[in-house]
């Protein structure tokens, strides 16, 4: 994957031909690369529309968009982190037009700015009524602000914060087939845990510059990762980058490809099914809880994600 850089003097061509290169020298890789703030800011370059800057690109041999730079979905919270980076219209319109040309994605979510519950749920509705719309996208990631080394500073969210609303985020977006948890920024005990809260999908082996600038130091081996799927009960195996698995569950070989991702067998498709199956039933119970409502699954999220109360834990 590559992404995160706005050069001021490279045109789209140069991104055209590293496309090439790589597609001519590994065919059978496929290139997941390229943040909507990215493709926003090559068309504006290059003077054309998003679309034409994404069809010459997929030409090149872009095959998906990653969903990063998406942080919270609120334009009131992105002028406050990021004031430069695209508004939520413009990422969602990027990923409409991706998904119209055939291009899946990715969609994330960031939480810890000093964001209200109000607007996660917010970035959720808009990420769902965009798959109603196009079903391009192929997973959904939450993980956290890692405040370290930064200009906007400030506390990390708690790990209960976050797999709170990672469990959210498995019942409110019921279509989206995958729910990736995040060892990257909570390390490896709460990425297990994640199993339990939605999660399907651990992500890779891989090395994330960034969040160790931001003062993340968890790593992580092929082994520990099929034996931290294993002692959460599931079964691990192999995925690609289209989120797609092999048939034979995996066993720890020294010689497997160390960049590998790891999908849960019996995940994500097993909670949807429950998602939908009770949803009746769970709208009861949180309105039992006492929780108002405005639409169906916001009596279940605003428990989940209110603040405790009384003295609960």
């Amino acid at each position: 994957m590559i992404q995160g850089g706005i050069h001021p003097d490279l045109p789209l061509s140069y991104y055209e031909n590293m496309l090439r290169s790589i597609r001519e020298r590994y065919p059978s890789i496929v290139i997941h690369s390229f943040t909507a703030t990215e493709i926003l800011y090559f068309a504006q370059k290059e003077g054309i529309t998003v679309e034409d800057t994404l069809r010459r690109l997929q030409d090149a041999g872009l095959a998906s968009l990653p969903g990063g730079g998406a942080e919270i979905l609120v334009d009131r919270v992105r002028r406050l982190i990021a004031p430069k980076k695209i508004m939520t219209e413009d990422w969602l319109r990027v990923m409409r037009t991706a998904h119209k040309i055939g291009m899946e994605s990715t969609a994330t979510m960031v939480i810890g700015f000093g964001e209200t519950m109000a607007e996660r749920v917010e970035h959720m509705e808009h990420i769902r009524r965009l798959q109603e719309e196009t079903g391009g996208f192929r997973a959904f990631i939450t993980w956290t602000f890692q405040p370290g080394n930064t200009a906007l500073g400030g506390e990390k969210t708690s790990s209960w914060d976050y797999m709170r609303t990672l469990a959210v985020t498995r019942l409110y977006m019921d279509n989206v087939a995958h729910i990736q948890g995040s060892w990257v920024t909570q390390g490896e005990r709460i990425g297990q845990l994640t199993l339990g809260f939605g999660a399907d999908d651990l992500g890779s082996i891989m090395l994330r510059r960034t969040s160790r600038a931001a003062g993340t130091r968890y790593n992580m081996s092929i082994k520990k990762m099929i034996d931290l799927i294993r002692g959460a009960g599931r079964e691990p195996a192999q995925r690609d980058t289209a989120l797609s698995r092999d048939t034979e569950v995996l066993v720890w070989q020294s010689n497997r490809f160390p960049a590998a991702s790891y999908a849960v067998i019996g995940g994500s498709g097993t909670l949807r099914a429950i998602s939908r199956a009770h949803r009746r039933r769970m709208m009861w119970r949180f309105s039992w809880m006492g929780c108002t409502l405005r639409r169906p699954m916001a009596r279940a999220l605003r428990f989940a994600c209110s603040p405790l109360r009384d003295g609960a834990s």
